[in-house]
Order: structure tokens, then C-alpha cells, then sequence
């Protein structure tokens, strides 16, 4: 068993690894415009950085739920057990983000980029990604053991494991709290002081 979820974990892993490889050859192949769209925004971003910030309660909450949505669409993917290739499908995506938005710093402030975007990325998906990706096992793993209790018909076992899928999803929102806190907090700050040494 325990074979078996490290061999599940390294299989997430890679997918988001391949996913963050497949976001910086993605970056490569955007045409002129769409790239100098993006450096207009990549500017602009930087340059509201380096205005006075304050604690924002509702940028908190609008941060959280906007990565909440990942969170529940994993679990809700997985409660449904047909559903678990395409949370596999999201964890993809969510690599390729991360490895767009990398690529487009480097691409816009070569290795000075590569800094920021590792500023601005880190510290906050830390705790993100292992969170999806202990999920994502257990999406796996929900719905794999389910289709065994169905076919057993065990309604008890099949409650039990619910609640037990359920509560590493709950568990899980608490570190997203302490993610988004970092990425709303404390992630500014530090790339407005790489914002100032690139500008």
C-alpha cells in the first residue's frame, strides 16, 4: 500500500512538472502582440507594487476563494469518481500556469525575471502545491476504494471513506489559509523590493 502511494505522489508530481515544462514552451510559441500585451501587464503590475500598500481584508478573501476554487474542484472531481482524470487534468493546468508566468518574467527581465517570478511564485504555492497534490492522492485513492466497496456493496465502508476523503480536503483549507496569508501579506512586500532592483 504504501508502494503505492508513493508511486501515486510521484505520478502527480511529475504531472505537474510536466505541466510547468509544457506552460514554458507555451510562452515561447505566443505571438508578438499577445507578448508585448503581456509585458504591458507585467509592468503595470510592478509598477502597483511599488505603491503604499495596506491590509485589504477583501483582497484576502478574494485571493482565498480564488484558490479555494482549485481545492474544491479537485475534491469534488474526485467525490464524484469518474470525475478523477479530469482533476488529473487541473493539476496539469495548474503546473502550466506556473510555468507560464515564469517564463514570461524571464522573457520580460531575463535572469532578473526568473528572480521575481520565484519571489512572487514560491512562498505561497510551498504550501499550495503539496496541499493539491495530497488531494489529488486522495481523490485517487477515494475513488479507486469505492469502486471496490461498490462492487463488495458495502454502504458503511463507502460513508466512512467520505468523510475520511472529506476531512483531508478540510484539513487541507487551513494550509490554503496560511498560503494565501503569505501571498496576500507578506509575497508583496518581497517582490516590491525585487520590483524596485529590476525597475
Amino acid at each position: 500500500m504504501k508502494n503505492r502511494n508513493l508511486h501515486l505522489y510521484a505520478f502527480v508530481i511529475g504531472l505537474i512538472g510536466a505541466g510547468y515544462l509544457f506552460g514554458i514552451v507555451l510562452a515561447h510559441n505566443i505571438t508578438l502582440d499577445q507578448q508585448q500585451l503581456l509585458s504591458q501587464e507585467i509592468a503595470q503590475y510592478l509598477h502597483m507594487l511599488q505603491q503604499p500598500s495596506s491590509v485589504d481584508s477583501p483582497k484576502f478573501f478574494t485571493e482565498f476563494m480564488a484558490q479555494l476554487k482549485w481545492l474544491l474542484l479537485i475534491w469534488g472531481l474526485g467525490a464524484t469518481v469518474i470525475g478523477v482524470p479530469l482533476s488529473l487534468v487541473f493539476i496539469f493546468l495548474k503546473g502550466s500556469i506556473l510555468g507560464f508566468t515564469t517564463m514570461m518574467f524571464i522573457e520580460q527581465f531575463s535572469w532578473k525575471g526568473l528572480t521575481i517570478s520565484i519571489l512572487a511564485t514560491a512562498p505561497h504555492n510551498l504550501l499550495i502545491l503539496p496541499a493539491l497534490v495530497i488531494v489529488t492522492v486522495a481523490a485517487m485513492q477515494y475513488s479507486w476504494r469505492m469502486i471496490q466497496q461498490h462492487v463488495l456493496q458495502h454502504k458503511l465502508v463507502e460513508k466512512q471513506l467520505f468523510v475520511r476523503y472529506t476531512n483531508q480536503a478540510i484539513i487541507m483549507v487551513f494550509v490554503f489559509i496560511v498560503a494565501v496569508v503569505i501571498k496576500t501579506y507578506l509575497s508583496p512586500t518581497i517582490v516590491q523590493w525585487a520590483a524596485t532592483y529590476v525597475m
